[in-house]
Order: structure tokens, then sequence, then C-alpha cells
């Protein structure tokens, strides 16, 4: 009944602390920006092209692009000279001029074996993603190559001429092989099906996971104010580890529960017995490596802080949030790798249960040598 009490007041007490509330609604105004940004036109990558004529071609290519509309908008200039303007004045991104023999180009480019640029792009300056678009570029022109090859491969290599089969027989023999998206199937290793999403969505739970760890350390900013308030005075020392562990978990508590709402509202919920696997196992893993790194610290806030901020440096980086670094010993070192890898892979939610129990034992063992710690900052000071 004491613990159930002070549980409760410790969660009552941690909703009149604003920096508590600042950090929960961090998480929803997060996702709300990330949302509006994902449908806002203005806020993606903008193209502008021109074609001085309607172009079957130009139109197909351009039609292409729609399945990544979320990140690329395009828009049709009046002229050259307002594409280019458009670009050194910041309107859009970068311009695609289109040649107006295009096909010609491309016929030639396959019989004559002449190279020649059938589009000129102009921007400001290079990035990933003007290069993924220069990409999704060559791949729309592609099939128009691929064409124009079946097509002269059977006029002159195999000399069937066009009484024999007609320009409009070999489009529809090279239609009827015609493979769409379908012919890749993505899926994870746990059997999921990979489904299309929103690209500026991506990142999001690999955020949300980073964030969850931060949370974990406020708990231990808590802590140390509680203690030098004198708040663990009344409790026995033996049985003090347990209760600060019964009142941090209160914070997690709290905030796994916002982040499943967040992923929920995000979009990137998978399903319950996953997703709770995972969060708690993630959660107490968080909070066991907030603790001992809270130990290592000594009774130093500032120096808390220092090292949680490096922490989630690293972990944007060497976790799988924007791209998938291979850092060997060191990424099994961090729980964010392991959470986010777990949601669809079985082996890593075990190794994620493993590093639970290893760093419960770290734990104990650094909260055994806390006073030799405490012994080597007094001189150190």
């Amino acid at each position: 009944m004491r613990l159930k009490s002070a549980l409760y007041l410790q969660n009552k007490r941690l909703f009149h602390k604003w920096t508590f509330l600042v950090v929960l609604l961090i998480l929803p105004l997060f996702i709300w920006m990330i949302r509006g940004l994902s449908k806002d036109s203005a806020s993606v990558f903008r193209v502008d092209y021109y074609s001085s004529q309607d172009i079957a071609l130009v139109k197909s290519i351009v039609k292409g692009f729609d399945e990544y509309k979320d990140i690329i908008v395009f828009r049709r200039a009046d002229s050259q000279e307002q594409a280019k303007l458009d670009v050194k004045s910041g309107r859009c991104d970068a311009a695609w001029i289109f040649a107006d023999d295009i096909e010609d180009k491309v016929k030639a480019m396959v019989e004559d074996r002449q190279l020649d640029s059938v589009v000129e792009i102009y921007q400001r300056e290079d990035g990933l993603l003007l290069r993924l678009t220069r990409e999704f570029l060559n791949d729309s022109v592609f099939p128009r190559v691929a064409y124009e090859s079946y097509v002269d491969f059977v006029r002159h290599d195999l000399k069937i001429s066009e009484k024999k089969i007609s320009d409009q027989e070999l489009s529809n023999l090279f239609d009827e092989y015609h493979f769409d998206d379908k012919m890749f199937e993505m899926g994870y290793v746990d059997g999921g099906k990979g489904e299309d999403s929103n690209y500026l969505l991506a990142p999001i739970r690999g955020i949300m996971a980073v964030w969850l760890t931060i949370c974990s350390f406020l708990a231990q900013i808590y802590y140390m104010q509680d203690e030098k308030k004198g708040l663990y005075n009344l409790i026995p020392l033996r049985q003090r580890p347990a209760w600060a562990a019964a009142l941090q978990s209160v914070l997690m508590v709290d905030c796994s529960i916002a982040f499943l709402v967040a992923i929920g509202i995000a979009g990137v919920f998978t399903n319950w017995r996953t997703e709770l696997i995972c969060l708690i196992l993630y959660a107490i893993a968080s909070l066991i490596l907030a603790n001992v790194v809270r130990i290592l610290c000594g009774s130093h806030v500032d120096v808390l802080c220092a090292s949680m901020a490096m922490i989630v440096i690293i972990m944007l980086v060497l976790s799988p949030v924007f791209i998938s670094i291979n850092a060997g010993v060191v990424n099994r070192l961090l729980p964010s790798n392991l959470y986010l890898r777990g949601i669809h892979s079985p082996l890593y939610r075990w190794n994620l249960l493993q590093y639970c129990g290893v760093m419960l034992l770290v734990l104990v063992v650094v909260s055994g040598l806390k006073p030799v710690l405490l012994r080597l900052y007094k001189k150190a000071l």
C-alpha cells in the first residue's frame, strides 16, 4: 500500500513539472509537424520542367513520378528562361529542360550508338535528393530506350520487315511482356509485408525511440534532484535501489503510453504483440542504461546531460533512424538499434532481452563500485 501511494504521488508530481510536460508535448508536436510537412507541397523537393511541345515521352516521364509525389512536386514552366530563373531565385530546387527532339535522340542513341543529352538539368547545389531524382529520371527514360532497342534488334538484327510484323504488332508484343512494380515484392524477416509509405515519415519511429531514451535520462535527473533534497533519506539503503527503479518506471510508463499513441497517429504501428514486447524491452533497456551512466557520472548533473547528448548523437548516427550503418559491436551496445531492428526481426527482440540481462548485471556491478567512484570523483576535484 505504501509503494502504491508513492507511485501515485510520483505520477502526480511529474505532471506538475513543466520540464516533463514539455518533453511529453514535444512528441505530438513533432509528429504533427512531420505529417504537415509530408502533405505540404511547399516543403518537399520542387522541380520545374519545360518542353516546348506536348511530347508523349515527356508526359510519361512526369507521370512516372506520381509514386514519389510525397517528396517531389513537378510544375511546368512557361519557358526555359523562366525555369532557370526559378532555380536562381529559389522558387524551385531544379529545372529539367527536355529536348524538342527527345524521341529522335533516343532512337539515335539505339540505332547509331550516338549518345546525346536528352534532358538538361539546372540546379543550385548537389545533394542526396538531387542525386536520387536523377536516378529516377534515368529510370523513367530507360523503358523508352528498352523499347527502341527491342525494335532495332527486330528490324536490323533479325531482319524482320514491317510487311511481316508491323510497328503496332511489335508494340503490342512488347506490352505483353511489360513488368510492373509487382515484379519485386518487399517483405520482412518476420513474414510481414512491406508497404509503400511516405518518405518523410520513414525515420519517425527511430526519432521517437531516441526520444524515449532521453526520457530515461530525464528520470535520472529527477532522481538526482530528489536525492539531493533528501526525499530518499527515510528509505533504508538496501531498499533504496528498488524504490528508485519503481519511481523512475512511473515516468517511463507515462512516456511509453505517449509513445504508443504517437506511433499510432504517425501510421507506423505494426501489431499489438510486437509493439508491446519491443517497447517494454526497450524502455527497460533504456532505463538501465541511463542508471548506469548516472552512477558513472556521480552527482554531477551537467556531466550526465553531456553524456546523454553524446549517446543521443551516437544513436542517431549508428541506429537505423535515417540510414543503416554497420558499426559491428557498437551497434550491439545501442538499445535503439536493437529495438528498431527488432520490430521486424524476432532475433533482435531476443538480442534486446539479452541486452537487458547483461546491462542489469553491469548495473549491479557499477552500483557496488559506487563508493569507490565517489572517492575517485572527490580526489579528481
